[in-house]
């Protein structure tokens, strides 16, 4: 009797090490990379800010780090400040990128963001000045999705910035904000879009009141017909 005890016992000890062999194998090929090399040159830059910035080309280390049940990928980026921007504090509100397969897909994931402090000190800079920055995504409310992480550090080739905007203030005074377009630094044309802006409200005023004058004029059209309706009607 003894030895069949033992003998149940050691075949219960087989059988909880094979379970634990095997959770070990799954776990380990179902893992997600923790660094990926990423060789880029010529990274795009959309706007206004490809005038001012770049991405020194080389390689960069893509990153995936657990901690607890937060999922995180960052990618740690270098920026060259290649020309003056001749603004007054200047900032930049948006500096997103997106990460890209081998066909130069994004995955339809959220975009890595910086530390936007990071990004002002970098642009009030003197030019040639270069920073690294880190973009990060993590899995929080709108963030990574389950699945996501190991899609894109299993895959990600490259990356490129998605949309760029320049904001500062002129030596005159007025503040701009410049989306995807081009912005001209000309003495002559520093002020041109803040100058529209008064314009621009006037007629914006004006046309407001114009539609007031014509509801109330219809308003009361329709007040006279519904009385002599009434009146008709006895």
């Amino acid at each position: 009797m003894k030895r069949i005890k033992e003998k149940i016992r050691n075949y219960g000890g087989m059988l909880l090490l094979s379970s634990i062999v095997v959770s070990s194998v799954t776990s380990c090929g179902s893992s997600i990379p923790n660094t990926k090399t990423l060789e880029v040159n010529d990274v795009y830059i959309p706007g206004i800010a490809s005038e001012f910035i770049e991405v020194i080309d080389g390689s960069y280390e893509l990153k995936y780090k657990m901690d607890g049940e937060t999922e995180r990928i960052i990618l740690p980026i270098k920026l060259r400040l290649k020309k003056d921007i001749e603004l007054k504090n200047p900032g930049m509100g948006y500096l997103n990128l997106n990460l890209l397969d081998a066909a130069g897909v994004t995955f339809g994931t959220p975009e890595l963001e910086p530390d936007g402090d990071k990004v002002r000190d970098f642009l009030n800079s003197e030019v040639e000045t270069e920073v690294t920055l880190n973009f990060t995504v993590d899995n929080s409310m709108f963030g990574l999705k389950e699945g996501d992480a190991a899609k894109i550090m299993n895959n990600a080739v490259n990356f490129e910035f998605d949309m760029t905007d320049i904001s500062g203030e002129h030596p005159n005074g007025n503040t701009t904000s410049q989306w995807d377009g081009e912005l001209d630094l000309n003495d002559n044309t520093k002020s041109i879009n803040v100058d529209n802006k008064g314009d621009i409200m006037d007629k914006a005023k004006d046309l407001n009141n114009q539609a007031m004058e014509k509801a109330k004029e219809m308003q009361e059209e329709a007040m006279k017909k519904a009385e002599e309706m009434m009146k008709g009607a006895f």
